[in-house]
């Protein structure tokens, strides 16, 4: 069967979107265990809140995967002033993580059998979404972006592939 045209993911689809996460994580910890003089696990904890709480409350929505909200509430959970530092740990989070993508194997050799007839279909913000693009250069290969933030759905609802 001859496709004319691939839709394709970006997280953990072309990269390990676990390893960079891992590694961003750390980093806000560590920061805020040394700005702040908080216990790492009470951090780490809190963060873990701050994520479920904004999943719930902004359900089936691209801001529902918004760091910048986790690191709202986190901060308010753990009594730091978060128009001051909510920012920063997002910063922090997004240039560590971007600095540790690393495409899987074989990814460019798939998408230059392919190029210029991918769309990439995929949650997140469109903001962050770019930045991974430009960091992975999947430009080169691809022309069409949709996100769930665009959408107003994200996937699987069918509105996001149609």
């Amino acid at each position: 069967m001859k496709y004319k045209a691939l839709l394709v993911d970006i997280d953990n689809t072309l990269y390990d979107y676990n390893f960079s996460h891992t590694i961003a994580k750390k980093k806000v910890i560590e920061f805020c265990k040394n700005q702040f003089n908080i216990d790492e696990t009470i951090i780490s904890k809190a963060y873990d809140t701050a994520r479920i709480k904004v999943h719930i409350e902004l359900s089936e929505t691209a801001a529902s995967h918004n760091r910048l909200l986790y690191f709202q509430k986190m901060c308010e959970i753990l009594n730091i002033n978060p128009l001051q530092e909510s920012f920063k740990l997002y910063n922090l989070y997004w240039d560590n993580f971007l600095e540790n993508i690393t495409p899987f194997d074989g990814v460019y050799e798939l998408l230059k059998k392919y190029k210029n007839n991918i769309c990439l279909v995929t949650d997140l913000t469109a903001h962050i979404q770019y930045r991974k693009i430009e960091r992975l250069k999947l430009f080169e290969y691809c022309q069409i972006l949709v996100t769930s933030e665009e959408v107003g759905k994200e996937k699987p609802h069918p509105y996001i592939f149609l």
